[in-house]
């Protein structure tokens, strides 16, 4: 059961209540703004010169990945350059195709986590089915610019359109990213 207050003693409770609210929101803005100002010096390099090492010397191992400085922005890959040499790339796209403009990847989540990392931060990406669809994506066709992956033994990347098709493991993958930022 609850105690019955004074009116005096109900505004003071109150006014402690937003205190205690006030308090708990910069607490919790201050930790936001501590945590993005370390999250910001952990993950940049640790000097300008790293930087021009890696736009200097092309793509460099940075633990356990490849990383090319492409534009002023870190390009991430699974592969290096020289894994991904004899896939066989037929296709004529560049980035500029697909600076500022939706891609779409055809349902694959391997797909969408290697392009984020470096298609995606020139272009728009989002899922959708190349053809008919029962899942909740748009339908597209090659009139679109449409990246479909499928897990094949034979690595190869074709171009039909503006639809790339990548066939093989994620080296073929990487060959196309590779290539589309002239890399190889």
């Amino acid at each position: 059961m609850k105690r019955i207050e004074t009116a005096d003693q109900k505004m003071h409770s109150d006014a402690t209540t937003q205190r205690r609210v006030k308090w708990l929101g910069i607490f919790l803005l201050l930790i936001m703004v501590i945590s993005s100002v370390g999250y910001a010096f952990i993950s940049s390099p640790d000097s300008e010169e790293e930087i021009d090492t890696l736009s200097e010397e092309g793509v460099q191992e940075i633990n356990g990945r490849w990383v090319a400085v492409w534009n002023g922005q870190e390009l991430v890959f699974s592969s290096s350059p020289e894994s991904v040499k004899e896939v066989p790339v037929s296709m004529n796209l560049t980035i500029e195709e697909y600076y500022q403009q939706t891609a779409y990847y055809a349902q694959n989540p391997g797909l969408h986590a290697e392009l984020v990392q470096s298609l995606g931060l020139y272009s728009a990406l989002q899922p959708a089915c190349l053809g008919a669809c029962i899942e909740d994506f748009p339908e597209k066709n090659c009139t679109d610019l449409v990246i479909s992956w499928n897990r094949t033994g034979d690595n190869q990347v074709s171009q039909e359109n503006k639809c790339i098709f990548i066939q093989g493991d994620l080296r073929a993958v990487d060959a196309f990213l590779y290539r589309l930022f002239d890399l190889l």
